[in-house]
């Protein structure tokens, strides 16, 4: 509903919050000015209001009409009297004001509750119109606790995924480390297979002569394979080296930020939570 629309900073504002006072006064409706019960509400929304009401007079009425204002007919309302009658809504707010003042009017056996009717349905309509009004900001008050549980909630997720990226961070840096380690101990594998490599060539060259028999040759053209192969795997391991090396830099960088990320994370929680409780409280003094 669209109370829930309303910024939390205005649902949990001292005047929200003050206590709730149901006075007697009048207001002129369609069909004449009849006394009411007046409540007001500070940064609040004439329509809001009166759809809020709407809903609930609804709930106990034959019929809730709502031209110029709310009229529920049929309805019963104990706190005033057993029998049935007629209730009268408005919400009345002047421009650019965020002040609201809600009037019910209570009509039983054909007469308007006023001051001069009996005391026990004077209380009675001020106790109902009190029910009602504790009970609109009870809903404001929930929703609002609601929304600040709910940020917390994506506030810790944030944090656990913070946590696990992190995770994934380091165990990727043990293995770009160790594959750092494997590339360097294959580069000086094959330079010291390079090194034995062109010393045999040079034996064979030497020994072969002017004239080399057809399997010398054939020998020598697969070390000059192998001397090839060898010089592409030591350029192949010496550029996993530097990917390597890179790869740790930019991995130490993101475990970093990500510390740095959990920190201001978790202030963001601590902070949270402080207006949870602040929620909570709000709901549990609401009167």
């Amino acid at each position: 509903m669209r109370t829930i629309l309303l910024s939390t900073a205005l649902i949990l504002s001292s005047t929200l919050l003050a206590q709730t006072e149901v006075l007697l006064g009048s207001y002129p409706f369609s069909d004449g000015a009849h006394p009411t019960a007046v409540v007001t509400f500070e940064n609040a929304e004439a329509d809001v209001v009166e759809s809020w009401y709407k809903s609930q007079l609804k709930d106990v009425s034959k019929d809730v009409s709502n031209k110029k204002e709310l009229r529920a007919s049929g309805i019963r309302v104990p706190e005033v009297a057993q029998d049935t009658m007629t209730v009268v809504c408005k919400a009345e707010q002047a421009k650019k004001s965020p002040r609201v003042q809600l009037h019910l009017g209570y009509r039983v056996n054909g007469a308007w509750v006023s001051s001069t009717s009996a005391p026990e349905l004077v209380e009675g309509a001020k106790k109902h119109a009190y029910t009602l009004a504790v009970r609109y900001k009870k809903e404001l008050l929930t929703a609002a606790l609601e929304a600040q549980q709910k940020e917390k909630s994506r506030l810790d997720n944030e944090l656990a995924d913070l946590v696990k990226e992190k995770g994934r961070a380091e165990g990727s840096i043990e293995k770009a480390r160790q594959k750092g380690v494997e590339a360097g101990q294959e580069k000086l594998q094959a330079e010291a297979d390079l090194k034995s490599n062109e010393t045999t060539i040079a034996a064979k060259s030497a020994a072969m002569g002017a004239a080399p028999s057809e399997e010398q040759a054939k020998e020598l053209q697969d070390l000059i394979k192998d001397q090839g192969k060898l010089k592409d795997k030591i350029d192949k391991e010496a550029k996993a080296i530097v990917d390597s090396e890179k790869k740790l830099k930019d991995l130490e960088q993101e475990v970093k930020d990500n510390i740095a990320a959990q920190a201001a994370k978790q202030s963001s929680i601590e902070a949270q939570a402080e207006k949870v409780k602040a929620a909570q409280k709000a709901l549990e003094e609401v009167k």
